[in-house]
Protein backbone atom coordinates (compact mmCIF):
# COMPACT_ATOMS: atom_id res chain seq x y z
CA UNK A 1 0.00 0.00 0.00
CA UNK A 2 1.05 3.50 -0.72
CA UNK A 3 2.29 5.27 2.90
CA UNK A 4 1.03 8.83 3.63
CA UNK A 5 4.48 11.19 4.17
CA UNK A 6 4.96 14.40 5.51
CA UNK A 7 5.44 17.41 3.18
CA UNK A 8 9.14 17.87 4.23
CA UNK A 9 11.70 17.19 1.71
CA UNK A 10 13.54 13.66 1.73
CA UNK A 11 17.22 13.65 1.10
CA UNK A 12 20.17 11.12 1.35
CA UNK A 13 23.09 11.59 3.23
CA UNK A 14 26.77 11.19 2.60
CA UNK A 15 27.70 7.76 3.83
CA UNK A 16 31.03 6.39 5.57
CA UNK A 17 31.85 3.34 4.33
CA UNK A 18 30.59 1.06 7.27
CA UNK A 19 29.08 2.06 10.19
CA UNK A 20 31.80 0.38 12.42
CA UNK A 21 34.50 2.88 11.20
CA UNK A 22 34.72 6.59 10.87
CA UNK A 23 36.15 7.41 7.19
CA UNK A 24 36.79 10.21 5.97
CA UNK A 25 35.73 11.30 2.37
CA UNK A 26 38.64 12.99 0.95
CA UNK A 27 39.13 16.98 0.88
CA UNK A 28 39.55 16.54 -2.63
CA UNK A 29 37.01 14.47 -4.12
CA UNK A 30 34.69 15.61 -6.30
CA UNK A 31 31.41 16.70 -5.14
CA UNK A 32 29.27 14.45 -7.35
CA UNK A 33 30.96 11.64 -6.45
CA UNK A 34 29.57 11.95 -2.93
CA UNK A 35 27.92 8.36 -2.23
CA UNK A 36 24.45 8.48 -1.21
CA UNK A 37 23.31 6.76 2.53
CA UNK A 38 21.42 3.74 2.78
CA UNK A 39 18.31 4.09 3.19
CA UNK A 40 18.76 5.74 -0.16
CA UNK A 41 16.23 8.16 -0.86
CA UNK A 42 15.44 10.35 -3.81
CA UNK A 43 15.75 14.27 -4.11
CA UNK A 44 12.48 15.05 -5.29
CA UNK A 45 13.17 18.56 -5.33
CA UNK A 46 15.90 20.73 -5.00
CA UNK A 47 15.41 23.26 -2.24
CA UNK A 48 17.94 26.33 -1.63
CA UNK A 49 19.87 25.82 1.68
CA UNK A 50 18.36 28.17 3.10
CA UNK A 51 15.08 27.00 3.10
CA UNK A 52 16.60 23.38 3.57
CA UNK A 53 18.09 24.81 7.25
CA UNK A 54 14.67 26.64 8.02
CA UNK A 55 12.45 23.83 7.35
CA UNK A 56 14.55 21.19 9.11
CA UNK A 57 15.18 23.32 12.01
CA UNK A 58 11.04 24.31 12.80
CA UNK A 59 10.46 21.23 12.09
CA UNK A 60 12.46 19.83 14.53
CA UNK A 61 12.18 22.03 17.25
CA UNK A 62 8.46 22.73 17.33
CA UNK A 63 6.92 19.48 18.78
CA UNK A 64 4.73 21.12 20.55
CA UNK A 65 1.71 23.39 19.44
CA UNK A 66 3.53 26.49 21.01
CA UNK A 67 6.77 27.92 19.15
CA UNK A 68 9.87 26.62 21.07
CA UNK A 69 12.16 28.92 19.80
CA UNK A 70 11.95 32.46 20.43
CA UNK A 71 15.45 34.01 19.32
CA UNK A 72 17.91 32.19 16.47
CA UNK A 73 21.41 33.38 16.15
CA UNK A 74 22.88 32.73 12.47
CA UNK A 75 27.06 32.72 12.15
CA UNK A 76 28.97 34.43 9.42
CA UNK A 77 25.53 34.49 6.95
CA UNK A 78 27.23 34.98 3.52
CA UNK A 79 23.33 36.84 2.60
CA UNK A 80 19.98 37.68 4.03
CA UNK A 81 18.25 34.92 2.80
CA UNK A 82 18.24 32.36 5.81
CA UNK A 83 16.75 34.94 7.96
CA UNK A 84 14.40 35.69 5.24
CA UNK A 85 14.11 32.03 4.43
CA UNK A 86 13.31 31.73 8.63
CA UNK A 87 10.50 34.00 8.09
CA UNK A 88 8.77 32.47 5.32
CA UNK A 89 8.65 29.05 6.95
CA UNK A 90 6.76 30.65 9.68
CA UNK A 91 9.48 31.42 12.22
CA UNK A 92 7.97 35.15 14.50
CA UNK A 93 10.88 35.20 17.33
CA UNK A 94 14.32 37.50 17.01
CA UNK A 95 17.17 36.83 14.18
CA UNK A 96 20.62 38.16 14.94
CA UNK A 97 23.07 38.04 12.11
CA UNK A 98 26.79 37.30 13.54
CA UNK A 99 29.90 38.66 11.27
CA UNK A 100 33.34 38.46 12.56
CA UNK A 101 33.85 41.44 10.22
CA UNK A 102 31.91 43.85 8.14
CA UNK A 103 31.87 42.82 4.80
CA UNK A 104 31.31 45.78 2.05
CA UNK A 105 29.85 43.03 -0.44
CA UNK A 106 27.17 42.42 2.12
CA UNK A 107 25.55 45.22 3.11
CA UNK A 108 21.96 43.55 2.38
CA UNK A 109 22.40 41.31 5.76
CA UNK A 110 21.28 43.31 7.92
CA UNK A 111 17.75 43.36 5.58
CA UNK A 112 17.17 39.80 6.70
CA UNK A 113 17.72 39.65 10.29
CA UNK A 114 16.43 41.97 12.84
CA UNK A 115 19.67 42.92 14.77
CA UNK A 116 23.51 42.50 13.70
CA UNK A 117 26.58 41.83 15.58
CA UNK A 118 29.92 42.41 14.47
CA UNK A 119 32.78 41.39 16.30
CA UNK A 120 35.77 39.37 16.59
CA UNK A 121 33.98 36.38 17.73
CA UNK A 122 35.99 33.61 17.14
CA UNK A 123 37.70 31.87 19.87
CA UNK A 124 41.24 30.99 20.15
CA UNK A 125 42.60 28.28 17.87
CA UNK A 126 46.48 27.45 19.34
CA UNK A 127 46.90 25.27 22.33
CA UNK A 128 48.31 27.48 25.09
CA UNK A 129 44.75 29.25 24.85
CA UNK A 130 42.67 26.25 24.68
CA UNK A 131 43.82 25.24 28.02
CA UNK A 132 43.57 28.43 29.11
CA UNK A 133 39.48 28.57 28.06
CA UNK A 134 39.28 25.08 29.62
CA UNK A 135 40.20 26.56 32.75
CA UNK A 136 37.76 29.02 33.03
CA UNK A 137 39.52 31.98 32.49
CA UNK A 138 38.65 33.11 29.02
CA UNK A 139 34.60 34.29 28.39
CA UNK A 140 32.35 32.14 26.81
CA UNK A 141 30.44 32.52 24.15
CA UNK A 142 27.30 33.87 25.89
CA UNK A 143 28.98 36.34 27.70
CA UNK A 144 30.02 38.09 24.90
CA UNK A 145 26.71 37.30 22.11
CA UNK A 146 24.09 36.57 24.63
CA UNK A 147 21.42 32.94 25.14
CA UNK A 148 19.49 32.06 22.25
CA UNK A 149 17.55 28.99 21.52
CA UNK A 150 18.57 28.04 18.12
CA UNK A 151 22.41 28.30 16.72
CA UNK A 152 22.84 27.99 12.74
CA UNK A 153 26.10 27.29 11.63
CA UNK A 154 26.77 27.88 7.61
CA UNK A 155 29.58 27.15 5.64
CA UNK A 156 31.67 28.22 8.48
CA UNK A 157 34.71 25.83 6.82
CA UNK A 158 34.93 29.28 4.67
CA UNK A 159 36.59 30.71 7.66
CA UNK A 160 37.89 27.55 9.78
CA UNK A 161 39.65 24.52 8.63
CA UNK A 162 37.78 21.58 9.49
CA UNK A 163 40.15 20.44 12.27
CA UNK A 164 39.10 23.65 13.95
CA UNK A 165 35.12 23.36 13.23
CA UNK A 166 35.07 21.06 16.24
CA UNK A 167 36.22 23.57 18.67
CA UNK A 168 34.66 26.63 17.26
CA UNK A 169 31.18 24.71 17.65
CA UNK A 170 31.92 23.57 21.21
CA UNK A 171 32.34 27.41 21.93
CA UNK A 172 29.49 28.83 20.47
CA UNK A 173 27.33 26.04 21.93
CA UNK A 174 27.95 27.46 25.00
CA UNK A 175 25.62 30.60 24.55
CA UNK A 176 22.83 27.71 23.62
CA UNK A 177 20.16 27.60 26.03
CA UNK A 178 19.40 24.19 27.80
CA UNK A 179 17.68 21.53 25.27
CA UNK A 180 18.11 24.45 22.39
CA UNK A 181 19.21 23.22 18.84
CA UNK A 182 22.68 23.77 16.72
CA UNK A 183 21.85 23.74 13.66
CA UNK A 184 25.37 22.52 10.78
CA UNK A 185 25.34 22.86 7.15
CA UNK A 186 28.75 22.59 5.67
CA UNK A 187 30.26 21.22 2.50
CA UNK A 188 29.49 17.46 2.50
CA UNK A 189 33.22 16.52 1.67
CA UNK A 190 34.59 18.67 4.18
CA UNK A 191 33.33 17.26 7.40
CA UNK A 192 32.98 14.12 9.43
CA UNK A 193 29.73 14.01 10.44
CA UNK A 194 29.70 10.66 12.56
CA UNK A 195 33.17 11.65 13.88
CA UNK A 196 32.20 15.35 14.76
CA UNK A 197 28.90 14.27 16.53
CA UNK A 198 31.20 12.22 18.79
CA UNK A 199 33.82 15.13 19.23
CA UNK A 200 30.15 17.59 20.35
CA UNK A 201 29.64 15.24 23.08
CA UNK A 202 31.91 16.01 25.88
CA UNK A 203 30.06 19.87 25.49
CA UNK A 204 26.90 18.06 25.65
CA UNK A 205 25.40 18.15 22.56
CA UNK A 206 23.41 15.29 21.23
CA UNK A 207 22.67 14.42 17.45
CA UNK A 208 18.97 14.48 16.89
CA UNK A 209 18.43 14.20 13.57
CA UNK A 210 19.92 11.75 10.88
CA UNK A 211 21.82 13.52 8.19
CA UNK A 212 20.78 15.02 5.25
CA UNK A 213 22.30 15.48 1.89
CA UNK A 214 21.28 18.94 0.38
CA UNK A 215 21.88 18.48 -3.44
CA UNK A 216 22.41 22.25 -4.42
CA UNK A 217 25.56 23.67 -6.48
CA UNK A 218 27.53 22.49 -3.38
CA UNK A 219 26.56 19.27 -1.76
CA UNK A 220 26.03 19.86 2.05
CA UNK A 221 25.79 17.82 5.01
CA UNK A 222 22.51 19.39 7.32
CA UNK A 223 22.84 17.87 10.57
CA UNK A 224 20.93 19.22 14.09
CA UNK A 225 21.97 18.53 17.64
CA UNK A 226 20.15 19.80 20.60
CA UNK A 227 21.51 20.35 24.18
CA UNK A 228 21.96 18.34 27.21
CA UNK A 229 23.92 18.10 30.19
CA UNK A 230 27.21 16.42 28.97
CA UNK A 231 26.38 13.68 31.75
CA UNK A 232 23.20 12.65 29.58
CA UNK A 233 24.88 13.17 26.53
CA UNK A 234 27.95 11.13 27.04
CA UNK A 235 25.44 8.32 28.40
CA UNK A 236 22.86 8.49 24.92
CA UNK A 237 26.23 8.47 22.93
CA UNK A 238 25.80 8.67 19.26
CA UNK A 239 23.24 6.27 17.67
CA UNK A 240 23.92 5.71 14.14
CA UNK A 241 21.13 5.08 11.36
CA UNK A 242 21.73 1.67 9.20
CA UNK A 243 19.43 -0.02 6.39
CA UNK A 244 19.77 -3.30 5.15
CA UNK A 245 21.69 -2.92 2.75
CA UNK A 246 24.52 -2.09 4.77
CA UNK A 247 23.96 -4.36 7.39
CA UNK A 248 23.69 -7.20 5.19
CA UNK A 249 26.96 -6.33 3.65
CA UNK A 250 29.24 -5.85 6.81
CA UNK A 251 29.32 -9.47 8.33
CA UNK A 252 31.11 -7.87 12.24
CA UNK A 253 28.52 -5.23 12.49
CA UNK A 254 25.96 -8.55 12.05
CA UNK A 255 28.08 -10.84 14.23
CA UNK A 256 27.53 -7.82 16.58
CA UNK A 257 23.84 -6.74 16.85
CA UNK A 258 22.98 -10.53 16.76
CA UNK A 259 25.35 -11.51 19.87
CA UNK A 260 24.05 -7.91 21.40
CA UNK A 261 20.46 -9.23 20.67
CA UNK A 262 20.82 -12.33 21.86
CA UNK A 263 22.63 -10.96 24.75
CA UNK A 264 19.81 -8.42 25.62
CA UNK A 265 17.04 -10.97 25.25
CA UNK A 266 18.60 -14.08 27.29
CA UNK A 267 18.81 -11.75 30.29
CA UNK A 268 16.24 -11.87 33.56
CA UNK A 269 13.60 -9.82 32.42
CA UNK A 270 12.82 -11.88 29.23
CA UNK A 271 14.30 -15.19 29.84
CA UNK A 272 14.89 -15.63 25.66
CA UNK A 273 18.40 -17.46 26.11
CA UNK A 274 17.30 -20.75 25.48
CA UNK A 275 14.43 -23.09 24.84
CA UNK A 276 12.84 -26.27 25.54
CA UNK A 277 11.90 -28.22 22.03
CA UNK A 278 9.96 -30.94 23.79
CA UNK A 279 6.43 -30.93 22.60
CA UNK A 280 3.86 -29.24 24.88
CA UNK A 281 6.35 -27.39 27.29
CA UNK A 282 7.29 -23.91 26.17
CA UNK A 283 9.82 -23.36 29.28
CA UNK A 284 12.34 -20.94 28.09
CA UNK A 285 15.30 -19.89 30.25
CA UNK A 286 17.83 -16.72 31.06
CA UNK A 287 21.13 -17.15 30.41
CA UNK A 288 21.51 -17.27 34.42
CA UNK A 289 18.95 -19.62 34.49
CA UNK A 290 20.61 -22.08 32.00
CA UNK A 291 23.78 -22.28 34.14
CA UNK A 292 22.58 -23.49 37.13
CA UNK A 293 20.13 -26.09 35.59
CA UNK A 294 21.31 -29.87 36.33
CA UNK A 295 21.93 -31.81 34.49
CA UNK A 296 23.28 -28.96 32.05
CA UNK A 297 21.50 -28.21 29.01
CA UNK A 298 18.45 -30.56 30.24
CA UNK A 299 15.17 -28.71 30.44
CA UNK A 300 13.20 -29.44 34.19
CA UNK A 301 10.64 -31.25 32.34
CA UNK A 302 13.14 -34.03 31.94
CA UNK A 303 13.11 -33.95 28.33
CA UNK A 304 15.85 -35.54 26.67
CA UNK A 305 16.51 -33.17 23.77
CA UNK A 306 18.73 -30.56 24.47
CA UNK A 307 17.95 -27.17 25.02
CA UNK A 308 18.15 -24.89 21.99
CA UNK A 309 18.78 -20.97 21.52
CA UNK A 310 15.79 -18.95 21.26
CA UNK A 311 16.80 -16.28 18.74
CA UNK A 312 19.32 -18.16 16.41
CA UNK A 313 21.25 -16.27 14.19
CA UNK A 314 19.49 -16.82 11.66
CA UNK A 315 16.15 -15.95 12.49
CA UNK A 316 17.57 -12.70 14.05
CA UNK A 317 18.71 -12.05 10.02
CA UNK A 318 15.49 -12.99 8.80
CA UNK A 319 13.28 -10.61 11.20
CA UNK A 320 15.95 -7.31 10.57
CA UNK A 321 15.26 -8.30 6.78
CA UNK A 322 11.56 -8.20 7.16
CA UNK A 323 11.11 -5.17 9.39
CA UNK A 324 13.98 -2.83 7.48
CA UNK A 325 12.85 -3.76 4.01
CA UNK A 326 11.53 -1.78 2.20
CA UNK A 327 14.41 1.08 3.29
CA UNK A 328 11.72 4.05 3.05
CA UNK A 329 9.62 2.85 5.30
CA UNK A 330 11.93 1.53 8.08
CA UNK A 331 14.73 2.52 10.40
CA UNK A 332 17.06 1.11 11.97
CA UNK A 333 19.61 2.88 14.75
CA UNK A 334 22.88 1.28 16.29
CA UNK A 335 24.54 2.67 19.16
CA UNK A 336 28.07 1.52 19.59
CA UNK A 337 30.41 0.71 22.51
CA UNK A 338 33.31 2.32 23.29
CA UNK A 339 36.00 3.41 20.84
CA UNK A 340 39.27 0.81 20.35
CA UNK A 341 43.15 1.57 20.12
CA UNK A 342 42.81 2.03 16.38
CA UNK A 343 39.95 4.63 16.79
CA UNK A 344 36.92 2.16 16.22
CA UNK A 345 33.49 1.23 17.66
CA UNK A 346 33.75 -2.69 17.84
CA UNK A 347 30.79 -3.59 20.53
CA UNK A 348 27.09 -2.57 19.75
CA UNK A 349 25.78 -1.28 22.90
CA UNK A 350 22.24 -0.33 21.89
CA UNK A 351 19.47 -0.81 18.93
CA UNK A 352 16.20 -0.09 18.12
CA UNK A 353 14.48 -0.32 14.53
CA UNK A 354 10.62 -0.48 13.55
CA UNK A 355 8.48 0.40 10.29
CA UNK A 356 5.44 1.95 8.39
CA UNK A 357 2.78 -0.08 8.91
CA UNK A 358 -0.64 -0.36 8.94
CA UNK A 359 -3.54 -2.28 10.83
CA UNK A 360 -4.39 -5.20 9.06
CA UNK A 361 -0.47 -6.05 8.87
CA UNK A 362 0.38 -4.86 12.07
CA UNK A 363 -2.45 -7.17 13.61
CA UNK A 364 -1.12 -9.73 11.62
CA UNK A 365 2.60 -9.51 12.81
CA UNK A 366 1.53 -9.09 16.89
CA UNK A 367 -1.12 -12.47 16.51
CA UNK A 368 0.62 -14.70 12.89
CA UNK A 369 -0.97 -17.34 11.85
CA UNK A 370 -0.20 -20.64 12.63
CA UNK A 371 -1.35 -23.90 11.33
CA UNK A 372 -4.52 -24.10 13.49
CA UNK A 373 -4.72 -20.42 13.72
CA UNK A 374 -6.18 -20.60 17.32
CA UNK A 375 -5.67 -16.85 17.64
CA UNK A 376 -8.19 -15.58 14.42
CA UNK A 377 -10.84 -14.15 17.06
CA UNK A 378 -7.98 -12.44 18.53
CA UNK A 379 -6.69 -10.88 15.52
CA UNK A 380 -9.70 -9.76 14.36
CA UNK A 381 -10.28 -8.08 17.75
CA UNK A 382 -6.70 -6.36 17.89
CA UNK A 383 -7.64 -4.95 14.37
CA UNK A 384 -10.81 -3.04 15.68
CA UNK A 385 -9.22 -1.79 18.17
CA UNK A 386 -6.08 -0.62 16.05
CA UNK A 387 -8.07 0.70 13.21
CA UNK A 388 -10.60 2.27 16.11
CA UNK A 389 -6.95 3.77 17.85
CA UNK A 390 -6.26 5.29 13.84
CA UNK A 391 -9.15 7.20 13.51
CA UNK A 392 -9.60 8.44 16.87
CA UNK A 393 -6.29 10.10 16.95
CA UNK A 394 -5.22 10.73 13.36
CA UNK A 395 -5.89 14.52 12.27
CA UNK A 396 -6.48 13.09 8.65
CA UNK A 397 -9.57 12.41 7.02
CA UNK A 398 -8.05 8.83 5.89
CA UNK A 399 -5.62 7.38 8.49
CA UNK A 400 -3.04 4.99 7.18
CA UNK A 401 0.12 4.65 9.22
CA UNK A 402 1.69 3.53 12.49
CA UNK A 403 5.05 3.59 13.14
CA UNK A 404 5.53 -0.03 15.08
CA UNK A 405 8.73 0.33 17.47
CA UNK A 406 9.46 -3.69 16.41
CA UNK A 407 12.88 -3.87 18.42
CA UNK A 408 14.92 -2.13 20.64
CA UNK A 409 17.59 -2.98 23.63
CA UNK A 410 20.22 -1.64 25.76
CA UNK A 411 22.95 -4.41 26.79
CA UNK A 412 23.13 -4.39 30.75
CA UNK A 413 26.24 -2.38 31.19
CA UNK A 414 25.80 0.65 29.20
CA UNK A 415 21.91 0.84 30.22
CA UNK A 416 20.68 4.25 31.28
CA UNK A 417 17.46 6.25 30.79
CA UNK A 418 19.63 8.70 28.72
CA UNK A 419 20.44 5.85 26.14
CA UNK A 420 16.78 4.26 26.33
CA UNK A 421 14.89 7.73 25.77
CA UNK A 422 17.81 8.55 23.38
CA UNK A 423 17.02 5.45 20.92
CA UNK A 424 13.19 5.98 21.38
CA UNK A 425 13.14 9.88 20.65
CA UNK A 426 15.14 9.13 16.87
CA UNK A 427 13.04 6.41 16.10
CA UNK A 428 9.74 8.80 16.80
CA UNK A 429 11.42 11.91 14.91
CA UNK A 430 11.50 9.22 11.83
CA UNK A 431 8.14 8.47 12.53
CA UNK A 432 6.62 11.79 12.63
CA UNK A 433 8.36 12.84 9.94
CA UNK A 434 6.62 9.90 7.63
CA UNK A 435 3.46 11.08 9.21
CA UNK A 436 2.54 8.74 11.57
CA UNK A 437 0.48 9.62 14.52
CA UNK A 438 0.66 6.31 16.88
CA UNK A 439 3.03 5.00 17.94
CA UNK A 440 2.62 1.05 18.76
CA UNK A 441 4.88 -1.46 20.63
CA UNK A 442 4.98 -4.68 22.28
CA UNK A 443 6.33 -5.31 25.83
CA UNK A 444 5.61 -7.50 28.96
CA UNK A 445 4.55 -6.62 32.15
CA UNK A 446 7.75 -7.36 34.00
CA UNK A 447 9.99 -5.31 31.51
CA UNK A 448 11.25 -2.28 33.15
CA UNK A 449 9.93 -0.81 29.57
CA UNK A 450 6.49 -1.66 30.67
CA UNK A 451 7.34 1.07 33.77
CA UNK A 452 8.75 3.73 31.94
CA UNK A 453 6.29 3.42 28.96
CA UNK A 454 3.23 4.08 31.33
CA UNK A 455 4.73 6.33 33.22
CA UNK A 456 5.61 8.35 29.80
CA UNK A 457 1.38 8.14 28.97
CA UNK A 458 1.65 4.90 26.89
CA UNK A 459 -1.18 2.82 27.79
CA UNK A 460 -2.45 -0.88 27.10
CA UNK A 461 -4.20 -1.61 23.74
CA UNK A 462 -4.24 -5.25 23.47
CA UNK A 463 -3.33 -7.81 26.73
CA UNK A 464 -2.32 -11.29 25.20
CA UNK A 465 -3.29 -13.29 28.24
CA UNK A 466 -6.74 -10.64 29.03
CA UNK A 467 -6.16 -7.70 31.42
CA UNK A 468 -4.50 -8.12 34.73
CA UNK A 469 -6.14 -7.82 38.06
CA UNK A 470 -4.79 -4.92 40.27
CA UNK A 471 -3.48 -8.05 42.77
CA UNK A 472 -1.49 -10.04 38.98
CA UNK A 473 0.00 -6.38 38.44
CA UNK A 474 1.52 -5.63 41.70
CA UNK A 475 2.68 -9.50 41.81
CA UNK A 476 4.21 -9.07 38.31
CA UNK A 477 6.12 -6.09 39.41
CA UNK A 478 7.26 -7.87 42.81
CA UNK A 479 7.97 -10.98 41.27
CA UNK A 480 11.97 -12.30 40.78
CA UNK A 481 13.05 -11.56 37.62
CA UNK A 482 12.80 -14.81 35.35
CA UNK A 483 9.46 -15.83 37.15
CA UNK A 484 7.87 -16.62 34.27
CA UNK A 485 5.61 -19.98 35.02
CA UNK A 486 2.39 -20.51 37.35
CA UNK A 487 1.82 -23.94 38.73
CA UNK A 488 -1.73 -25.42 37.45
CA UNK A 489 -1.44 -28.13 39.32
CA UNK A 490 -2.48 -30.24 36.26
CA UNK A 491 -0.84 -33.77 35.59
CA UNK A 492 0.85 -32.42 32.38
CA UNK A 493 2.63 -29.70 34.33
CA UNK A 494 2.85 -26.07 34.47
CA UNK A 495 1.36 -23.66 32.35
CA UNK A 496 2.92 -20.28 30.85
CA UNK A 497 1.42 -16.87 31.76
CA UNK A 498 1.94 -14.93 28.66
CA UNK A 499 2.18 -11.43 30.00
CA UNK A 500 2.95 -9.48 26.47
CA UNK A 501 1.34 -6.51 26.25
CA UNK A 502 0.69 -4.34 23.56
CA UNK A 503 1.37 0.15 24.23
CA UNK A 504 0.09 2.89 22.53
CA UNK A 505 0.95 6.49 22.15
CA UNK A 506 0.72 9.45 20.34
CA UNK A 507 3.99 10.14 18.57
CA UNK A 508 4.04 13.78 18.67
CA UNK A 509 2.98 13.82 22.69
CA UNK A 510 5.76 11.59 23.28
CA UNK A 511 8.19 13.20 21.12
CA UNK A 512 6.96 16.68 23.12
CA UNK A 513 7.96 15.24 26.11
CA UNK A 514 11.61 14.09 25.01
CA UNK A 515 12.51 17.08 23.51
CA UNK A 516 11.54 19.38 26.39
CA UNK A 517 12.48 17.52 29.67
CA UNK A 518 15.62 16.68 31.20
CA UNK A 519 16.42 13.31 31.80
CA UNK A 520 16.07 14.24 35.49
CA UNK A 521 12.58 16.54 34.85
CA UNK A 522 11.54 12.73 32.81
CA UNK A 523 12.75 10.64 35.75
CA UNK A 524 10.37 12.27 37.83
CA UNK A 525 7.22 12.56 35.00
CA UNK A 526 7.64 9.01 34.84
CA UNK A 527 7.34 8.27 38.69
CA UNK A 528 4.07 10.88 38.82
CA UNK A 529 3.01 8.43 35.79
CA UNK A 530 2.99 5.51 37.37
CA UNK A 531 1.38 6.93 40.94
CA UNK A 532 -1.30 8.07 38.83
CA UNK A 533 -1.75 4.66 37.20
CA UNK A 534 -1.58 2.69 40.04
CA UNK A 535 -3.95 5.15 42.07
CA UNK A 536 -6.68 4.76 38.58
CA UNK A 537 -6.46 0.90 38.77
CA UNK A 538 -6.67 1.21 42.65
CA UNK A 539 -9.77 2.61 42.21
CA UNK A 540 -10.66 0.35 39.67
Amino acid sequence: MAFQSSARRKTGAPRDTSPLSVVSVARDSRPDDLPIDEPQIAVKDIASTATSIAQSLLWTANIREDNALKRILVVEPRTRSLGMALRAVGFTGETTALLHVQQPRDVGIAQGYDRSITQDWLPPTNADVRQERQGGQAPQAQERLGVYDALIVNDLTRTLSSAQLAGALAWLSTCLNPLGYLVLAEPAHMVNGIQLARDLLECGLELVTDPEYIAEDWPRSLMIWQRRTPSEARRSGVAQRIGWKQLAQDRPLQRQLISAYQRIFGGDEWCEWVKCVAPGCGRHYSYAQAQALQPPERCVCGSSEPLAPFHPAVDVLARLYQDLTPAETSCAYIRFGDVDAAGQERAVSGFAWGYLTDPYRLSRTLLPVAPDDRASDARIVLLHKLTALLHRISMRDNPAVIYYHADSGVVENTRSLSLTRYLFERSLRFAREQGADVVILRTSLRSPAFRLLTGLGMRPLYWYAGEPSAERWQAARTAPAGASYEATGAADGPSVVDERVVLWGETSALLGIFSTHSDFRLAGRIARGLRAARDESGQA
